[in-house]
């Protein structure tokens, strides 16, 4: 898609996709893909070291999904301060980070638009899930504690990303600067699919563009063969306590937390 069809899809407020489709949902992934540690620094500047456009502003925002600080990035031009732009969101695919976006945001901000891109829990600057790795503390009540906990990062799971999703736009409708009626999605990949998914369920969204998008084309049986019970036989040892998260930079073909992905392959 061009740039400026890309702009145009949003200017004129039409959806690339009807908003009433219903999207069949992912299986869970669990998936390691982070890059090996030989290869070496982030190929984008994290946020602290970034340097906006000189016609832009840049602020980094921390946004709360499921108790899980969300990092999160807006732009827009300094001579739109202060005023109620239509504002477009925008998300990483399978395996990627916020910072990939940045000239796409930066662009489309000289357009005209407020633009907020974010991290999903676990991946680039976000913060991740916490799993407990020792007994839980002993407590009756709501107090704080202590307790031994593993960080889990580099992983896909649709259905907690598409809740990042929705709360991204809870937190965006109560910025002063978001035109809540001129309020787009725009995802890559297989969050082109998340953007379908989230729009036919969110009346607050008035547009989205699905980007190569990933989604099914039609139902999927349920999976069988090897490969469906290796996951199943996984998924029983973690929901009995015998198994763990894979280790980092492991790799996992199938669904230990729910039904096996890609079964057939």
């Amino acid at each position: 898609m061009k740039r400026r069809e890309f702009i145009s899809s949003f200017a004129g407020g039409a959806a690339l996709f009807p908003l009433s489709v219903h999207a069949q949902q992912a299986d869970r992934v669990l998936v390691d893909t982070r890059p090996q540690p030989e290869l070496g620094a982030p190929i984008f500047p994290l946020a602290k070291d970034y340097q906006p456009a000189p016609d832009i502003v840049f602020r980094v925002v921390s946004i709360m999904s499921e108790g899980v600080r969300l990092h999160a990035e807006l732009f827009y031009r300094k001579d739109d301060e202060g005023k109620k732009l239509p504002t477009i969101i925008m998300a990483h695919g399978w395996g990627g980070v916020a910072a990939a976006f940045r000239r796409d945001a930066t662009e489309l901000a000289q357009a005209g638009y407020l633009v907020i891109i974010f991290d999903y829990r676990g991946w680039g600057e976000s913060d991740a899930r916490m799993i407990l790795t020792g007994p839980g503390p002993a407590s009756s009540g709501n107090e704080k504690n202590a307790a031994e906990v593993q960080s889990i990062r580099g992983y896909i799971d649709p259905f907690e990303q598409v809740d990042d999703w929705f709360n991204v736009i809870n937190w965006a409708v109560g910025e002063p600067m978001v035109d809540i009626i001129r309020l787009g999605l725009r995802g890559s990949s297989y969050s082109g699919g998340h953007v379908v998914y989230v729009g036919s369920r969110d009346s607050r969204v008035k547009a989205i563009v699905s980007q190569v998008g990933g989604i099914a084309s039609r139902p999927e049986n349920a999976p069988t063969g090897p490969y469906a019970k290796a996951a199943h036989d996984q998924a029983t040892r973690m929901a009995r306590g015998e198994a763990g998260y894979p280790a980092p930079n492991s790799k996992v073909v199938g669904c230990p937390c729910r039904k096996p992905n890609r079964a057939d392959n």
